[in-house]
């Protein structure tokens, strides 16, 4: 930390701790190094303070820290302006002071985002593509079903029972009214079309319904509904 910001701030502490304490006077106080910053809570880091000094030291501080610093101190100067505190009388700032820790706020928070954000290091993007190598799911791809899973499959549909009269009234009474229809699209590609609605997947088609998926798929075939 160097500069003529830093000598100012060292001015106001060589001063606050060569001073007697004033009553009537408010003080408060101030850690020398802030905590955030690797300070501690000894005497030797303490200055007593008066309100618009601890002000001037936190707006300095913004000035001297950098990178990730600089965003802790614009956060604790905006704190100390805006944010109640029943143990601490805050310092009223003027609408240019107000603005300018707003903006620079802001223009730190992004650029230290840039400069850390964890998805632009190379290890991690390494790290990221090689876990979703593992986690690519490349269902059946090269793969067949084992005669054991096949009866279990067909045995699973098996048990759904055939399609029952009800939904075969309703499929011949939609085809029905539906070829009578001219603005129809009997071919809609990626859709299975039933009677009771329209579905991007056979398991949405025939879920909570008697009919099994197979029945539905062959429907559709044969009526080109889909």
């Amino acid at each position: 930390m160097t500069g003529w910001h830093q000598r100012i701030y060292n001015d106001i502490i060589y001063r606050a701790r060569l001073r007697l304490s004033i009553d009537g006077i408010y003080y408060e106080k101030h850690h020398i190094i802030p905590r955030s910053m690797g300070g501690s809570d000894s005497a030797d880091n303490i200055a007593i303070l008066t309100a618009r000094e601890h002000f001037m030291c936190h707006l300095l501080l913004t000035k001297i820290a950098t990178g990730v610093d600089r965003e802790k101190m614009l956060y604790a100067l905006s704190a100390m302006a805006v944010m109640k505190n029943e143990y601490q009388q805050r310092y009223k700032i003027n609408s240019h002071t107000y603005s300018y820790l707003k903006k620079q706020l802001a223009e730190t928070r992004s650029e230290n985002w840039k400069n850390n954000n964890p998805m632009h290091n190379d290890l991690h993007k390494q790290t990221h593509a090689n876990a979703m190598k593992i986690r690519v799911n490349v269902g059946m791809t090269d793969k067949k079903h084992t005669v054991e899973t096949k009866d279990k499959m067909r045995q699973s549909q098996l048990a759904k029972g055939p399609m029952s009269k009800s939904i075969k009234d309703k499929i011949s009474k939609t085809t029905i009214q539906n070829s009578l229809d001219e603005n129809y699209d009997h071919c809609m590609k990626g859709w299975y079309i039933t009677p009771w609605g329209r579905y991007k997947s056979l398991s949405k088609a025939a879920a909570g319904m008697t009919c099994t998926r197979v029945s539905i798929q062959n429907w559709c075939k044969t009526n080109t509904i889909r």
